[in-house]
C-alpha cells in the first residue's frame, strides 16, 4: 500500500495568490509597484487614473522603454525581472523593482490588461484575469506600457471586505503617487481620480516648487534646504519652520538612494536634530533624501521594499542629526541642540529665549483683598512670589451650594465664594471643608469634548458664521479627507466650501474656537489628528470630538473674566463625567482642610 503524501507543491496560482498578500496589501500598493516599473523603465512621463480609490480601477501609463512581445509574455510570471540576473546584483540594487513578483502578484487577485511596445515594431496586449491568461493580441501603440488593474480583490472576497472607504483608499494612494514624484523631479506625474485631474507636475523642476504643488503651502512656506556630506554620505532636502509642525507625522518624507521608506532610525534622528523647536506630539514638515553607498544599505528586507538596513545605523543618525542642527542653528540662530537624558534636547534658541512660537506668558500679580492684612514691607515680599487673578466672581452651582467664606474676602453669611485664577492656569475656589483647584484647560477639554460628541449623535450644531472667510490651502489628502468626513464636520459646527484645486473656504466655526481666534489651526490640526489616527469606524466621533476639545480649549496662559470663570466650573460639574479630560488627565482637585491644618502642622 502506497501512502499518500502529506507534503505537496503548490501550484502557481496558489503561490501568487500567497505573494499578493505580501505585495499587494490595497489599491496603493498597486499604484506604488506599476508607477515604480514605469521609473525603472527610464519613463520621462507618468499618469495614473483612478476610480474608487484605486479599488475599481487603477491605469499607468507611461512613455518608457516598454517591452517585446516575448518580454512581456515573461512578465506576468513569477520572478521574472530584468532588474537583476544573479545574486551578486543583490548587493548592487539602483532599481526599485528587483524581485519580479508584482505583476504576477496583481494579476492573481484582479484584472489585468498589458499593454506595451518597444516603438520600432507591433506591441502587444495581454489580459490576465485571477491570475491565468485569458487574451493576447498585437496592438497599436507608441513606445511605453499601459498596465490597467480592474476589480482588485473581486476573485478574493475575504480580502475585498477589507478594504476602506474609497476616500480612505484613495488618499493611500495619493501618498505613494507623491512619494514618487517626490523622488523622480525629473520625471513628469498627472494624477487622474474619478474623471478629475488631481494635479500635474511637469518634469525637472526644484524640490520645493513640486512639494508646494504636492502638499499645502503652508507646510512648505519658510521651509529651509538642506544639503551636507559626510564620510561617504549624502543628505539633501527640505526642513519645514518649527511654526508649521503638525500633529501628524504624514508630513514626514523619507527616502534612501532615492527609494521611499519608512525607517524609524531616520525618523527619530530628524525629531532629534529638531529638540525643543518641536512641541510634544508635533512632527515637522520634511523631505529628506539621504545617499549611501550601495554596499552599506539592504534593501531586500522585505517584499514591499518599504524597510531597509544599514551596515552602520549609528553613524547614518549621527550624520543625520548634526546636518539637520546645523541648518536649523543657520537659518532660525538657534544654538546647537544637546540630547538629554530620556531622549528630550536641552537646548534653547540663541538668547535664552524660548523657541520660536513657543512664547510664555508671565501673569501679572494684582493686589487685592488676598492681601489686605500685610503690612507694605510683607507686601512687596509677596509681590515676587505670587501671581493671582483677583476674584470678581462668585462659586457657581453645586460648589457654591457647599462653599464657605475665603479669609479676607467680603464680609456676610450668605456671600457667596470667589473664583481666583492662578498663573492663568488654574482655578481656585474654597468649597465646603476645603479648596477646590480646576486645571483650566483639562476642564475645558472636557466641557467641549462632551458637546462635541453631543452634536455628532444629536442635533448638530449651531455655526458661528464669520464675517470674513478664513480660505485655507490643503494639501491632496487634506482635502480628500474633507470630502470624506464632511458630514461629521458640520454637524459639529463647521461650514467648509471648495474653493478651487485643493483650496477650502472656511465660512462657519463651532463658537467655541470663534472666541479663541484659532479657527484656521484647529481645523487642520483636526485633519492632522484624524490622518495619523484613522477616519473611519465607530471611534472616528470619539476622535473629531477628542481633537476639538484639545485644541480649541482654553490654554495655559490665558486670561479669564470673571463670567468665564464662573461659566467653566459651572459647565464642568454639569458634565457626565467631570473628574477628567478625554485624555485621562484629571480636571480638578480639592484638598481638604484636613490636609490643609496638616501642611502647616496644625
Amino acid at each position: 500500500m502506497i501512502q499518500e503524501l502529506r507534503i505537496h507543491v503548490l501550484t502557481d496560482q496558489v503561490i501568487n495568490k500567497i505573494a499578493a498578500g505580501e505585495v499587494v496589501e490595497r489599491p496603493a500598493s498597486v499604484v506604488k509597484e506599476l508607477v515604480e516599473n514605469s521609473l525603472d523603465a527610464d519613463a520621462s512621463s507618468v499618469q495614473i487614473i483612478l476610480q474608487a480609490g484605486g479599488r475599481d480601477l487603477i491605469e499607468v501609463i507611461d512613455d518608457g522603454s516598454g517591452m517585446s512581445p516575448e518580454e512581456a509574455r515573461l512578465a506576468i510570471q513569477r520572478h521574472a525581472t530584468s532588474k537583476i540576473e544573479s545574486e551578486e546584483d543583490l548587493a548592487d540594487l539602483v532599481t526599485y523593482g528587483f524581485r519580479g513578483e508584482a505583476l504576477p502578484s496583481i494579476a492573481s487577485v484582479s484584472r489585468l490588461t498589458l499593454e506595451t511596445s518597444e516603438g520600432e515594431a507591433e506591441g502587444i496586449r495581454i489580459r490576465v484575469e485571477g491570475g491565468r491568461k485569458s487574451s493576447e493580441e498585437p496592438a497599436a501603440r507608441t513606445r511605453g506600457t499601459t498596465v490597467r488593474v480592474e476589480h482588485l480583490f473581486a476573485n478574493v472576497p475575504a480580502r475585498r471586505k477589507f478594504l476602506r472607504t474609497v476616500q480612505t483608499e484613495y488618499r493611500h494612494a495619493l501618498a505613494a503617487v507623491n512619494e514618487a514624484a517626490l523622488a523622480r523631479l525629473d520625471v513628469a506625474f498627472r494624477l487622474i481620480h474619478e474623471e478629475r485631474e488631481v494635479y500635474r507636475v511637469p518634469a525637472g523642476e526644484g524640490l520645493r516648487e513640486r512639494a508646494r504643488t504636492l502638499f499645502s503651502g503652508r507646510s512648505v512656506e519658510g521651509s529651509m534646504t538642506l544639503a551636507s556630506e559626510a564620510a561617504g554620505m549624502r543628505l539633501r532636502g527640505l526642513l519645514g519652520h518649527p511654526d508649521a509642525a503638525r500633529r501628524s507625522s504624514s508630513g514626514v518624507h523619507l527616502f534612501v538612494n532615492g527609494r521611499p521608506v519608512g525607517h524609524r532610525g531616520l525618523a527619530y534622528a530628524l525629531y532629534t536634530g529638531y529638540g525643543e523647536l518641536l512641541g510634544d506630539g508635533s512632527y515637522p514638515f520634511a523631505c529628506l533624501f539621504l545617499e549611501v553607498p550601495a554596499e552599506a544599505v539592504d534593501v531586500n528586507v522585505h517584499p514591499a521594499k518599504r524597510e531597509v538596513r544599514f551596515r552602520d545605523e549609528q553613524a547614518v543618525k549621527d550624520f543625520v542629526i548634526t546636518s539637520v542642527r546645523e541648518v536649523l542653528s543657520r537659518e532660525l540662530g538657534a544654538r546647537p541642540l544637546h540630547l538629554g537624558a530620556g531622549g528630550r534636547s536641552s537646548g534653547r534658541t540663541a538668547g535664552g529665549t524660548a523657541p520660536a512660537g513657543r512664547t510664555a506668558e508671565r501673569s501679572e500679580w494684582h493686589r487685592d483683598d488676598l492681601f489686605k492684612g500685610l503690612t507694605e514691607a510683607a507686601m512687596r515680599s509677596a509681590e515676587g512670589l505670587f501671581a493671582v487673578t483677583a476674584p470678581e466672581s462668585p462659586l457657581p452651582g453645586e460648589a457654591a451650594e457647599q462653599a464657605e467664606g475665603l479669609p479676607g474676602s467680603r464680609e456676610g453669611p450668605t456671600e457667596e465664594p470667589s473664583i481666583w485664577q492662578v498663573h492663568d492656569r488654574y482655578l481656585l475656589a474654597p468649597i465646603k471643608g476645603g479648596l477646590l483647584i480646576v486645571d483650566q484647560h483639562a476642564a475645558h477639554e472636557r466641557v467641549l469634548y462632551e458637546e462635541a460628541l453631543a452634536q455628532l449623535t444629536g442635533e448638530a450644531a449651531v455655526r458661528q458664521q464669520l464675517l470674513f472667510p478664513r480660505v485655507l490651502d490643503l494639501s491632496a489628502e487634506q482635502f480628500a479627507l474633507v470630502e470624506e468626513i464632511g458630514p461629521l464636520l458640520e454637524r459639529v459646527g463647521f461650514d467648509v466650501r471648495a474653493f478651487g484645486g485643493h483650496t477650502v473656504a472656511l465660512e462657519a466655526v463651532p463658537p467655541s474656537l470663534e472666541r479663541a481666534g484659532r479657527e484656521e489651526e484647529v481645523f487642520v490640526t483636526l485633519l492632522d489628528d484624524l490622518e495619523e489616527r484613522g477616519a473611519r469606524g465607530s471611534g472616528v466621533q470619539e476622535k473629531i470630538a477628542a481633537s476639538l476639545a484639545c485644541h480649541g480649549a482654553i490654554r495655559f496662559g490665558d486670561r479669564l473674566r470673571p463670567e468665564e470663570r464662573r461659566a467653566l466650573v459651572d459647565k464642568l460639574f454639569a458634565c457626565e463625567r467631570p473628574q477628567v479630560c478625554p485624555h485621562g488627565r484629571p480636571t480638578h482637585m480639592v484638598l481638604s482642610l484636613e490636609e490643609l491644618d496638616r501642611r502647616f502642622e496644625r
